[in-house]
């Protein structure tokens, strides 16, 4: 799960989600990491359904965007590092946005019973997955959902 944002990071994250919109992108975290006197924005982005990758062209105009946005506002006080990118493969699939970026691919799933599913993931709706596995067709409700996230196959 997600921790919980501050204040300040709340409002980063109405300032850049149109930023993100803008290139075609979900603003999907904004995060502030501190160490010792460094600090760190996080902003992490992804496509907004479906699968499919996030191309350089609109990684670059967001982080683009968001570095004037944020030099305007100056909404952080002292300096701090910029990053921009995607949320990752191994991410946790933790809600239907998440799973219908995983269709076509592998996934791992902790139902609530305690019985692990592995799969492909080939439908998705607002309710239940639908994995392929070694056994067949396999339906599975999201509210019976505790951990999920694809799978790395090389």
């Amino acid at each position: 799960m997600t921790k919980p944002r501050t204040n300040l990071e709340n409002e980063l994250f109405d300032l850049l989600r149109p930023d993100c919109e803008a290139a075609g992108l979900y603003l999907e975290e904004v995060s502030l990491k501190r160490a010792g006197k460094y600090t760190r924005l996080v902003v992490t982005v992804d496509l907004p359904r479906g699968p499919g990758a996030v191309n350089e062209e609109q990684l670059s105009q967001a982080t683009l965007e968001i570095s004037r946005h944020l030099d305007e506002a100056d909404p952080i006080k002292g300096t701090y590092n910029l990053e921009v990118s995607t949320p990752g493969i191994e991410r946790p699939l933790e809600d239907e946005r998440h799973f219908s970026r995983a269709i076509g691919h592998q996934v791992k799933v902790k139902i609530c019973d305690g019985t692990l599913e592995e799969g492909k993931l080939v439908a998705t709706t607002t309710e239940e997955i639908e994995l392929e596995t070694a056994a067949g067709r396999r339906t599975i409700a999201l509210a019976d959902i505790t951990h999920a996230q694809m799978v790395v196959q090389f």
